[in-house]
């Protein structure tokens, strides 16, 4: 299937996000103006964070329940991202 065409038929929501103001993710991310300038010593600091969390996320269990760790990683950046 040519790209323009699974364009047009792709429902609205692949178009855009809410939570991005109806922009794709690409959009958002290479957006020179809201580009944010990290240091490296800032994100080192971001990724040891992020680890520690994900630790923690990692140690407990519920109900005997435990979750895979790609799943866990995914939960903790988006609780990140969205702060």
């Amino acid at each position: 299937m040519p790209a323009g065409q699974w364009a047009k038929e792709t429902p609205p929501a692949a178009d855009g996000r809410r939570c991005l103001n109806g922009r794709t993710a690409c959009a958002v991310f290479y957006d020179a103006a809201k580009r944010r300038g990290w240091t490296k010593r800032q994100r080192q600091t971001i990724f040891r964070l992020l680890l520690q969390r994900f630790g923690a996320m990692l140690v407990k269990t519920t109900n005997g329940h435990h979750p895979r760790p790609a799943t866990l990683w995914r939960v903790t950046v988006e609780a990140w991202l969205r702060c």
